[in-house]
């Protein structure tokens, strides 16, 4: 039980530092050119953002399972579930 919540942990810190580090880049100058593009709505820009995140979720429980259950599947929950189909069917 401990060595899963320990897992968990080291999992959720890396999934934390990810969304740091891509903080930390909208700020950089040499990301600059993706503000200045003509015809883009940052609005919707941004809920594709969102929607990103949300399939990496997905994706990153998925590896999650694999690494403590040793299997390569799909989430009980459907609360997880979604976050993956939600994120594809609107995308796209």
């Amino acid at each position: 039980m401990i060595e899963h919540v320990l897992k968990f942990g080291i999992t959720l810190v890396s999934f934390s530092i990810t969304l740091l580090t891509a903080q930390l880049l909208i700020y950089k100058k040499s990301f600059s050119f993706l503000t200045n593009r003509k015809g883009r709505y940052g609005t919707i820009d941004g809920l594709r953002g969102f929607l990103a995140i949300s399939v990496f979720f997905h994706h990153f429980i998925i590896t999650r399972n694999w690494e403590i259950y040793g299997e390569w599947v799909s989430p009980d929950e459907v609360y997880y579930q979604n976050y993956g189909k939600l994120g594809l069917q609107f995308s796209l």
